[in-house]
C-alpha cells in the first residue's frame, strides 16, 4: 500500500505548541486537517482562530478532546523537546487504551530518526489519519518551531510520496 503526504489527514486539538504547528503545517502545505478542540474553542492564547477546521467537544473536560483525537485516528505522532507534560502523557494513555500506534520524536532523536523509519511506521500501521500531539508552548518553549521543523523534514523534504 502506498501513502502520500496529501492523503494523510492531520488531526490535532488546536492548543498552542505542537497542536498548532501541526495544523499550520497542514494548511500551508495543502494537507487536510481536522480535530477536536475545547468546547469554547479556547487555547492558552485565547480563542482558536476559525481558520482551523476543528470541532468543539461537548464537554469542558480537556481529556475528552484528547481521547477523541486519539480514537479518531490510525496513530499518533508525539513531538517533544523536553519532558512530556500532563496532556501529552494523557495522549499516550489513550493511545494504549485504544491500541493505537504511537511514534515519539524527541529532540534527542532529531539527528537519529530518519524519514525512512517514520515512513515504515506510517506504512506498517496503515496511517491515513494522523493525530499530532505534544506539549503546549508554555510548557515547552520553542516546541512550535521544533514541531514545524520536524513535520517539514518528515513530510516534505524526502517524503513527498511514498
Amino acid at each position: 500500500m502506498k501513502f502520500q503526504k496529501n492523503k494523510i489527514v492531520i488531526h490535532s486539538g488546536g492548543q498552542t505548541g505542537v497542536d498548532r504547528a501541526a495544523l499550520d503545517f497542514a494548511i500551508c502545505n495543502g494537507m487536510s486537517c481536522t480535530g477536536w478542540c475545547a468546547q469554547d474553542r479556547k487555547a492558552e492564547d485565547g480563542i482558536i482562530n476559525i481558520r482551523y477546521p476543528l470541532r468543539p467537544v461537548f464537554s469542558f473536560d480537556p481529556d475528552l478532546r484528547t481521547e477523541l483525537n486519539v480514537s479518531d485516528c490510525d496513530g499518533t505522532l508525539i513531538v517533544l523537546l523536553n519532558e512530556m507534560d500532563r496532556g501529552t502523557r494523557i495522549t499516550c494513555e489513550w493511545a494504549k487504551i485504544y491500541r493505537k500506534p504511537t511514534f515519539i520524536y524527541t529532540s534527542e532523536d532529531h539527528k537519529k530518526i530518519t524519514d525512512e523509519k517514520f515512513k515504515r511506521w506510517l506504512t506498517a500501521n496503515k496511517i491515513n489519519h494522523l493525530n499530532v500531539a505534544g506539549p503546549r508552548e508554555s510548557n515547552s518553549p520553542g516546541i512550535y518551531n521544533f514541531a514545524l521543523e520536524i513535520l517539514t523534514g518528515l513530510f516534505l523534504l524526502k517524503m513527498v510520496s511514498f
